[in-house]
């Protein structure tokens, strides 16, 4: 996801190791796509 500039990845010289990750602004355009997802499947639940 780091390849596809999903995410930022800064890892630090640190003992024990330490690495975080972050959204780039193209991953957060993702991040109604699971929301909308999860709505539907509440959705075909109650329908059913």
């Amino acid at each position: 996801m780091e390849r596809d500039g999903l995410l930022t990845r800064t890892a630090y010289d640190e003992n024990p190791p330490r690495v975080e990750y972050a959204l780039t602004p193209l991953g957060r355009t993702l991040i109604p796509l699971p929301r909308l997802l999860a709505a539907r499947r509440a959705h075909r639940r109650n329908a059913a």
